[in-house]
């Protein structure tokens, strides 16, 4: 009976493991996902001054 508890400790320790992981791994995606949309952001605000007509220095 205690083989069986053991292996069951192993089981409950490994899942809490890979939740940890998976955890980990969908916050880097979330953040991955916020610096992406702030690069967008900017490559239209460049985007957008480059439309703007630009005044000659006479």
């Amino acid at each position: 009976m205690s083989r069986q508890l053991a292996l069951g400790l192993i089981a409950i320790a490994l899942l809490a493991l890979a939740s940890t992981v998976i955890v980990r791994q969908a916050l880097q995606v979330e953040n991955l996902q916020a610096r992406v949309a702030n690069l967008e952001s900017r490559i239209a605000d460049i985007a957008a001054l480059k439309l703007l007509p630009v005044e000659s220095g006479k």
